[in-house]
C-alpha cells in the first residue's frame, strides 16, 4: 500500500515514512495493514499533518471538533424527539398525523427549503478571514432576500393548501393550522443572519444547543397540549411547531446581545445588533440592490438546483398531497413507518452533512475562483502566493481523508441498518406503535426503507462534497441532471405505487437515490483529476468500502437474525404477536445482540486505519501523537 506524508514545505524533497493513509485502492488493501492501534498513534497521521499547516489550522481544528459534539448532541435530542412521537403516535387518530405530518410539514418545508437553502449554501463560501463591516452587510442583504422571500412563498402555498387542496373532513381549526406552520417557516428563515454569521465563525456548537432546547420546548407543548386539551386538535401541534421556530430566533438574538457586552472580539466585525437587519450602502445604493453579485449568483444557481431537489426529496408527499392517492389515515401511517426507517439519517447523516458541509466550504475552492486567480496572476494583478491561498495542498488532502472516512462512516452505519432491519422490523414497529403498525404493510414497508438508508446515506455525503466545490456553471449542470431525474422519479413513483402501494414510493426513492449519488461520484472524480493532491492520500470513494471481511459478517448476520425470527417468531407478525411467548421474543433479542456484538468485534479488528482516521477528526488533531509529531519535525 502506497505511503504519504504531507510536507510543510513542497518544495523540500520528501523523506520516506511508514505512516498509515486511508487505503488508496481496493481488493486487498485492508490486509496489508497490520499495525496496531498504538503503533499507528506514534507515527505521523495525513489527518494530523493536514490541519497543522495551515494558517487556519485553529479554526479548522474548532471547526471540526465543534461539528462533532454538534452530531452527538443533534443524536441524543433526536432519540428523545423519537421516543416522545412514539407516545405521540399513540395519542393521535391517524388522520391527523397524515395531516400533520404531510400535509401541513410540506407546506413548512416547502417554505423554508427554497427560501433558505440557496442562500445558505452560497453565503457559507465566505470565510471568517473575508469578513469587514461593509462584505457582511452586503451579506446581510443579500440573506434578508431570503427571508422576504419565505414571506411570498409562504403566502403562495397558503393559498393554494387552503382554497385548492381538500379540507380534511372533522378536524377543526385545519385553517389556523396552515397559518401557523406557514409562520413558523418565516420566523425560522427570519433567523438566518444570526444562523450564517456563527457558522461562518466556525460555531457549530451554538447551533446544535439552540435547535436541541428549541426541540424540547416544542415536545413539551405537543404532549402537554395533547394530554391535556385533546380536542383542541390540530391547534396543538401548530402552536408546538410555532413555539419551537420563535425560540431559535430569540434565542440567536439573545446570545449575540450577550456577545456584544461580553465578548465583542470573538464576533468582529459585529459591533450592533443593527447589523444583522439590511441596510442601504453609504452612497445610496438601496439595500436590496447592495449585495455581493458573485455569491447571488451562486445562491441563484442553487434556487434551482433547490427546486428540483425539494421535489426529489418530498416527491413522495407531494404526490400524496395533490393526487389523494392515499386517504390521511393511510397517509399517516406511511409517515410514521418511513420516520422510523429513517430514523438513523434524519438523527445522524443529516446532521453530519450539514455540520460538514461547513468544513468542506472552508477548505475547498469553487473552480471560478481558481480561474480568476489565475487570470489575474497573468495579468501581473496577484501574487503566485495567492494561488496557494485558493488551492490549498493540504486543504485538499484534509478534505479528501474526510470525505473518506465520514463516507466510510455512512456506509457501514447504512450496512448494519439494512442488515439488521429486515429482522427486527415487526418488533420495532409494534413496541413503537402498537398493533394499528405492525400489520403486513408496516413490516414489508420498514423492510424496504432500512434498504434504502443505505443509498440515503451515500448520496448525502457525496452531495454535500460535491456543493461545497461547485461552481455556478456546474451547479446549472447539476440542476439539468436533476431535473432529468425527477422525471424519472416521477414516472417511477406513479408506475410503483399504482403496483404496490406505499412500497412504490420506497422503490421509486431508491431509484432516484442510486442516479443521485452516481452523478455526484462521477463529479468528485472530476474534481480530483483537476487537483491531483485529493489522491495522494488515496482515492476518496474507493477508500469508503468496507473491508470484505466486515461486509461477509454482517451479511451472515442478517442470516441468522432472520432465521432466528422465523423459527422464533414465525409468521405471527402477519396475523398477531400476542401468541408468541415472551421466551422466544427474548430469545430473539438476545440473537441479535450477540451477532451484533460480534460485527462489533470485527470492525474493531479489521478497519482499524478508518477507526483512528474518525478519532483523529474528532479531535481535530489535538492528540498526543500529533505533539510526538511536532517534536520530530523541529
Amino acid at each position: 500500500m502506497r505511503k504519504h506524508k504531507i510536507a510543510k514545505n513542497p518544495e523540500k524533497k520528501r523523506k520516506k515514512t511508514s505512516q498509515p493513509s486511508i487505503a488508496s485502492d481496493g481488493g486487498d488493501r485492508h490486509s496489508d495493514v497490520k499495525k496496531t492501534g498504538k503503533e499507528v498513534t506514534e507515527k505521523s497521521h495525513p489527518v494530523v499533518d493536514a490541519i497543522k499547516d495551515d494558517n487556519q489550522s485553529k479554526s479548522l481544528q474548532n471547526a471540526a471538533t465543534g461539528a462533532s459534539w454538534s452530531i452527538i448532541l443533534q443524536i441524543m435530542l433526536r432519540l428523545v424527539t423519537f421516543a416522545s412521537n412514539g407516545i405521540i403516535v399513540r395519542m393521535s387518530s391517524k388522520d391527523m398525523l397524515g395531516v400533520v405530518n404531510v400535509r401541513l410539514l410540506l407546506l413548512y418545508s416547502s417554505t423554508v427549503f427554497l427560501s433558505r437553502e440557496p442562500v445558505r449554501k452560497a453565503c457559507l463560501s465566505v470565510r471568517h478571514t473575508q469578513l469587514t463591516p461593509h462584505h457582511w452587510q452586503m451579506v446581510v442583504n443579500l440573506i434578508w432576500i431570503g427571508v422576504f422571500a419565505s414571506v411570498v412563498i409562504a403566502f403562495l402555498l397558503s393559498f393554494v393548501w387552503l382554497f385548492f387542496l381538500q379540507k380534511p373532513k372533522d378536524m377543526e381549526y385545519y385553517t389556523v393550522a396552515v397559518l401557523c406552520y406557514a409562520l413558523s417557516a418565516i420566523v425560522e428563515v427570519a433567523a438566518e443572519p444570526f444562523w450564517i454569521f456563527y457558522q461562518i465563525k466556525l460555531n457549530s456548537k451554538l447551533k446544535a444547543v439552540i435547535e436541541s432546547q428549541s426541540l424540547i420546548a416544542g415536545v413539551v407543548v405537543l404532549l402537554s397540549g395533547l394530554y391535556f386539551f385533546p380536542t383542541l386538535g390540530l391547534l396543538v401541534p401548530s402552536a408546538a411547531q410555532l413555539v419551537r421556530k420563535l425560540y431559535i430566533l430569540l434565542s440567536y438574538a439573545r446570545k449575540l446581545h450577550l456577545d456584544l457586552n461580553t465578548a465583542k472580539a470573538t464576533i468582529a466585525p459585529i459591533q450592533s445588533s443593527k447589523q444583522m437587519l439590511f441596510s442601504s450602502s453609504t452612497s445610496g445604493v438601496v439595500w436590496f440592490h447592495h449585495y455581493p453579485v458573485s455569491i447571488a449568483d451562486i445562491a441563484i444557481s442553487f434556487v434551482k438546483h433547490g427546486i428540483v431537489k425539494q421535489l426529489l426529496t418530498e416527491g413522495e408527499r407531494y404526490i400524496m398531497t395533490f393526487s389523494h392517492i392515499l386517504s390521511f389515515a393511510e397517509q399517516g401511517i406511511y409517515d410514521v413507518v418511513s420516520s422510523l426507517g429513517s430514523l438513523i439519517p434524519r438523527m445522524l447523516f443529516h446532521p453530519i452533512e450539514e455540520d460538514y458541509y461547513t468544513f468542506f466550504a472552508a477548505l475547498l475552492s469553487r473552480e471560478e475562483e481558481t480561474d480568476e486567480v489565475i487570470h489575474n496572476i497573468k495579468s501581473k494583478t496577484t501574487k503566485v502566493q495567492d494561488i496557494k491561498k485558493i488551492v490549498g495542498k493540504n486543504d485538499e488532502q484534509l478534505a479528501s481523508l474526510t470525505l473518506a472516512t465520514l463516507l466510510k462512516l455512512v456506509v457501514l452505519i447504512g450496512v448494519i441498518f439494512t442488515c439488521f432491519g429486515q429482522a427486527y422490523s415487526y418488533l420495532l414497529l409494534f413496541l413503537y406503535g402498537g398493533e394499528g403498525l405492525a400489520n403486513v404493510d408496516g413490516v414489508i414497508l420498514l423492510r424496504a426503507t432500512s434498504v434504502y438508508v443505505l443509498l440515503l446515506a451515500i448520496n448525502g455525503i457525496t452531495e454535500c462534497f460535491v456543493a461545497a466545490f461547485s461552481s455556478k456553471r456546474e451547479i446549472d449542470e447539476h440542476n439539468w441532471w436533476m431535473l432529468l431525474f425527477s422525471f424519472v422519479y416521477v414516472g417511477a413513483s406513479i408506475f410503483f405505487t399504482v403496483q404496490f402501494g406505499a412500497l412504490g414510493f420506497v422503490m421509486a426513492n431508491s431509484i432516484n437515490m442510486v442516479l443521485r449519488f452516481s452523478k455526484s461520484i462521477y463529479d468528485i472524480f472530476r474534481y480530483a483529476h483537476h487537483h491531483p493532491h485529493m489522491l495522494e492520500a488515496g482515492n476518496p470513494i474507493v477508500s469508503s468500502i468496507p473491508n470484505i471481511s466486515v461486509l461477509l459478517v454482517l451479511f451472515i448476520s442478517m442470516g441468522v437474525t432472520l432465521w432466528s425470527e422465523k423459527v422464533l417468531i414465525g409468521d405471527t407478525w402477519k396475523t398477531s404477536i400476542e401468541g408468541v411467548p415472551l421466551l422466544n421474543i427474548l430469545q430473539h433479542i438476545v440473537v441479535g445482540v450477540v451477532t451484533f456484538a460480534s460485527s462489533m468485534l470485527i470492525i474493531y479488528l479489521k478497519e482499524r486505519e478508518f477507526l483512528f482516521n474518525l478519532k483523529m477528526l474528532w479531535k481535530g488533531g489535538n492528540t498526543k501523537s500529533k505533539k510526538k509529531h511536532d517534536k520530530k519535525t523541529q
